[in-house]
């Protein structure tokens, strides 16, 4: 699959059905030239969202062996679930 249609696609965690993110960027290996990992924005709630526009996005680094199943519109992943403070 193209890197280009994994561009922008949800990311779904398997442990609880939330949604990480959207897959912003790549990382490739260079002397295979497979990507070796995603870059997922997280997702935020609308006040933090909002918030953001003064802070840094948050960016969260994903190795693709994390990757469970690609669907059309999501991308199921192996991560873990952390209770937000």
């Amino acid at each position: 699959m193209k890197a280009s249609l994994l561009r922008k696609k949800d990311v779904v965690k398997m442990s609880d059905g939330s949604i990480a993110g959207k897959i912003i960027d790549f990382e490739f290996n260079i002397s295979s030239y497979e990507i070796q990992a995603v870059c997922i924005k997280e997702k935020q709630s609308f006040f933090k969202e909002l918030l953001s526009l003064f802070q840094k996005e948050r960016v969260l680094v994903m190795d693709v062996s994390k990757i469970v199943q690609i669907g059309k519109d999501v991308i199921f992943a192996d991560l873990p679930s952390y209770e937000k403070k």
